[in-house]
């Protein structure tokens, strides 16, 4: 089943190219403020302190929360969206660490149960060739049992950044778009590493109840990071 799926809807052409600047990106939230604003953001804090400081939301994720995410998530006209763009800066990390962008992209036509999920990050990541965490910024589109939440497989993943360069201590603009025909992402700074673009062959079926948001997990039992998140903007 898994092989029709991939084989008859999912297979797809991802493309490697430069774009120029774009034109409906409005500001969500650049947090100058004392307090999260409620009437934008749902916040699940289960293994994560989230809060404002110096004009940022800053995400301390705890070490002894394996597996588990913590997100703010957009509620303000979620449906509306076509894209995230945010300025993340990676305080510091230990373990299988990651901070990025979220997003519910919609359901496969053949079975509404099986969601797909689209995710960019900033990544420690286990390499076994080295036997040392390495920093990347990698993309990819998984496909999610929506019963469980439990990963299916993979549609797509490439990394724009491999142990290329330092990820913590500098900021990064991360930039995330979707429809129900492709997924887009690009890192523009602290240096420009490119866009990738993924076309589905098929047409995803949107919900209603879409899910955007930013966040942090951890894979490991000793895993942490502190994050800090400035300037999002939606693309309408």
């Amino acid at each position: 089943m898994k092989k029709t799926l991939i084989s008859l809807f999912v297979i797809g052409i991802i493309t490697l190219f430069t774009a120029g600047a774009y034109a409906e990106w409005v500001l969500y939230d650049n947090f100058d403020s004392e307090e999260i604003n409620l009437n934008k953001w749902d916040i699940d804090d289960s293994s994560a302190d989230i809060f404002i400081e110096d004009g940022r939301l800053k995400i301390e994720h705890s070490a002894g929360n394996p597996n588990d995410s913590a997100w703010a998530k957009i509620i303000k006209n979620p449906h509306k969206w076509r894209g995230i763009k945010a300025t993340m800066e990676v305080e510091s990390w230990e373990g299988e660490a990651r901070a990025g962008i979220g997003i519910d992209i919609g359901t496969l036509p053949e079975n509404p149960d099986y969601l797909v999920w689209y995710e960019m990050r900033l990544r420690n990541v286990w390499t076994e060739s080295l036997q040392d965490y390495v920093p990347a910024v990698s993309g990819y589109a998984s496909v999610l049992d929506t019963n469980n939440f439990e990963w299916q497989y993979d549609i797509f993943y490439t990394n724009l950044g491999y142990n290329k360069q330092a990820i913590v201590g500098e900021p990064h603009k991360l930039i995330a778009k979707f429809n129900t025909n492709s997924i887009k992402f690009k890192v523009k700074e602290p240096v420009n590493l490119g866009q990738v673009m993924y076309e589905f062959t098929g047409k995803i079926d949107k919900i209603e109840d879409a899910w955007l948001a930013i966040g942090t997990k951890t894979a490991t039992e000793d895993a942490y990071c502190v994050v800090y998140v400035d300037d999002v903007y939606v693309l309408r």
